[in-house]
């Protein structure tokens, strides 16, 4: 039979892994517009159009990303820090979408699907 106390604690440690995930959660989130917005404007430092050349959407849980123009995709080829923003951004949505219990959708995606399997423990 569970006394008082410990009902309390193992009240107190579902509360607190409550907070704990909602925490990870908005901290994920915020990871991800900040890593959006680095990738935005580290695209426009390179004289790229967003609407024209590139495309990226957040939305609550859907995020669009695209580049619309041939030049777009070769200035994101040749150079290595628009691809690594391009990792950092897909390491946010494998960690949200590990956690969030999806299963792995970009699995072409080393950065993503890496930290999905950290976040879903698999």
């Amino acid at each position: 039979m569970m006394g008082v106390g410990d009902r309390l604690r193992q009240f107190w440690r579902a509360l607190t892994q409550e907070d704990n995930d909602a925490t990870r959660e908005a901290s994920s989130r915020v990871r991800l517009m900040q890593t959006s917005q680095q990738l935005n404007n580290l695209l426009q430092r390179h004289q790229l159009q967003p609407g024209i050349d590139y495309c990226i959407s957040l939305r609550s849980r859907q995020v669009q990303i695209s580049l619309d123009s041939p030049r777009a995709q070769e200035i994101v080829r040749r150079h290595p820090e628009l691809r690594l923003r391009f990792d950092e951004l897909f390491a946010c949505l494998g960690e949200i979408d590990g956690r969030a219990g999806y299963p792995c959708r970009l699995e072409k995606s080393a950065a993503y699907r890496a930290s999905w399997k950290r976040a879903s423990g698999r």
